[in-house]
């Protein structure tokens, strides 16, 4: 029973019918701007019926840019090695162009494909070349339609320019045929532009008490990728007067409106028309149907113009209208205003304590540059005589020189370059002793805090420069070991000089009683991700715990000659920095300071 289960021939599974290959050919080029739009409405009604399984592919003929039988060639060439594994089931042509080449290559690329296509017209020629096998939807645009609208709404206008610029001669005669009869009473006039500086130099020049009608404008440069839509903007921007357009996508670039037909809505219908053939409807059984017109208009441009909504033709679809907050959020409008009534006299209370805290954190920054401004002046007392000593030595050697110059002048022996050299040597120690006195003076000037990029390095060189004659009387060594490249904050340099300079004199009377030979300070500068961080390293006998637990609280000294405040101006200097500081023992003897600040970015403004 077994061997005869397995003679038995397995249930071969029902295969699902083949995709039909459809193809979309476009007159354009990929970038044209209803290209997408054609496509996606096309696939939208392949979407909504699951019962059809389509391989949807897009060509593009491109005749708007290359010659038009050179872009044929090549495009049959391509549809001819693309597609000779498959049977092409149905054709769409979108535009006038993308219809006569599929009827001149049909027999060899598609012969029993149905078409399906959109554009402006049938000739009867290209329904007998097609048989039986088309059906459209036609876009014609509507040239006379738009041109009486715009007539209707400018009853003065006398003159009217028409821009209409095309490579393809049977749709420029479509437009005099359509506008040469509107209305006797206005003048035509065509422009005659072959390039788009020309053309918009020739809308420049239109005269008063006329009207611009935008149909197409295709540059003579094949190689010019001008969009179309992009030239009527650039046209409604120069214009004087009112442009008027007959394709949809000319609303809201400029153009006041016209009478326009909706390439969504077309292509949806393309698509509609495609199922039907694909499950058995002859195309020659579909009416060729047309587009539905809509008179559509920028809302802007009516305002510019000062048209009234009024006038224009029942039906009308009126664009980017500016809504009113009343019209669109009513409820939400109610539910504000209730909201602040309610909120009114909250917020009054909120803003005097506002007001209330600003006053006291302006006083509280005076209070802190007041302190740090006192502080400042103790400092430098204490240094006083260093700087006394500092300053003395550019003094003294300006006074030698000059007494050897005029030793040299006495005796007539001395020479013109020996005379120079001395004079550039007292100007050198002048330097040197200018730049002594002013860096005293900017501590000692009383100081409004400002905040701008600030390179610490630089604070830590300057602090060190004050402290340097200090560190030799006292027999201190200091090193500086700061980061190779800039260490940018967001402060003020005196205020942060300060710190530093607090923090160097601390750690050098923490070692008065420490040993000559281990008497050093390092002061160390690196960026952590994003902070600067600075510490100050010494070999004194360190923090004792009780001192420790009220470091930075005011009349809190290491020092038996301390006031104990400092530190505290220092901390408040660095958090009113956004930084942070800390302080810890050193395994090896002593203490170190370590104060982190916001790191800047160089390119930061």
């Amino acid at each position: 029973m077994a061997l005869v289960c397995l003679a038995l021939p397995s249930p071969v599974p029902a295969q699902a019918p083949s995709p039909r290959t459809v193809v979309a050919i476009h007159w354009g080029a990929e970038e044209f701007p209803a290209t997408p739009v054609v496509n996606e409405a096309i696939r939208e009604a392949f979407r909504s019926d699951r019962d059809v399984s389509i391989d949807y592919f897009v060509e593009h003929l491109e005749s708007d840019l290359f010659p038009p039988d050179d872009a044929a060639l090549a495009l049959g060439d391509s549809i001819r090695r693309k597609y000779r594994n498959r049977r092409i089931d149905l054709v769409f042509t979108i535009a006038d162009p993308a219809l006569e080449f599929a009827l001149d290559h049909r027999d060899e690329l598609f012969p029993d494909a149905p078409i399906v296509f959109s554009g402006v017209a049938v000739p009867d020629a290209a329904t007998r070349r097609a048989g039986r096998g088309l059906t459209a939807v036609m876009r014609g645009a509507a040239y006379a339609e738009t041109l009486k609208v715009a007539l209707d709404l400018h009853p003065s206008a006398e003159q009217v320019f028409v821009i209409a610029r095309r490579p393809d001669d049977q749709i420029l005669n479509a437009v005099h045929a359509a506008l040469d009869h509107v209305s006797p009473r206005v003048k035509l006039t065509y422009v005659d532009a072959e390039t788009v500086p020309r053309l918009l130099e020739a809308v420049r020049a239109i005269p008063p008490r006329s009207l611009a009608l935008y149909v197409w404008f295709s540059p003579i440069d094949p190689g010019d990728t001008s969009d179309f839509s992009g030239i009527a903007r650039q046209v409604a921007d120069v214009s004087p007067v009112p442009v008027y357009g007959t394709n949809e996508r000319y609303v809201g670039l400029g153009p006041v409106g016209g009478v326009v037909r909706g390439t969504r809505e077309t292509g949806v219908r393309m698509g509609e028309m495609a199922l039907q053939i694909l499950k058995g409807t002859r195309a020659q059984d579909i009416p060729i149907e047309d587009a539905r017109l809509v008179p559509t208009f920028d809302w802007r441009q009516l305002q510019r113009w000062g048209i009234d909504e009024r006038r224009l033709p029942p039906g009308s679809r009126v664009e980017f209208r500016t809504p009113t907050l009343w019209s669109e959020h009513r409820t939400a409008v109610v539910a504000a205003l209730a909201a602040s009534v309610l909120q009114f006299g909250l917020i009054v209370g909120l803003l005097y304590e506002r007001r209330a805290r600003q006053r006291a954190q302006r006083q509280s920054v005076q209070h802190l540059a007041i302190s740090a401004h006192l502080e400042r002046q103790l400092a430098m007392g204490a240094l006083a005589a260093a700087f006394a000593h500092e300053l003395n030595q550019p003094l003294s050697s300006i006074l030698h020189n000059a007494e050897a110059a005029d030793m040299l002048l006495a005796s007539n022996r001395g020479s013109v370059d020996e005379i120079r050299e001395i004079l550039r040597d007292i100007k050198g120690e002048d330097t040197r002793a200018s730049q002594i006195i002013q860096r005293q003076r900017a501590m000692l000037r009383k100081h409004e805090p400002v905040r701008r990029a600030v390179d610490v390095n630089t604070v830590v060189r300057e602090s060190l420069a004050i402290v340097a004659r200090d560190a030799e009387s006292r027999q201190v060594r200091i090193d500086a070991e700061l980061c190779s490249g800039p260490c940018l904050t967001t402060g003020d340099q005196i205020l942060l000089q300060q710190v530093v300079l607090n923090l160097v004199l601390n750690a050098m009377d923490a070692m008065a009683q420490t040993p000559v030979d281990r008497r050093r300070v390092i002061v160390r500068s690196r960026i952590v991700r994003n902070l600067v961080e600075v510490s100050v390293h010494d070999r004194g006998e360190g923090i004792t715990p009780e001192v420790a637990a009220r470091l930075f609280e005011p009349f809190n000294s290491t020092k038996a000659t301390g006031m104990g405040i400092g530190l505290t101006i220092v901390r408040s200097l660095i958090e009113a920095h956004g930084g942070t500081i800390a302080a810890g023992n050193n395994d090896d003897g002593g203490a170190t300071f370590v104060m982190t600040l916001p790191r800047r970015a160089p390119d930061d403004p």
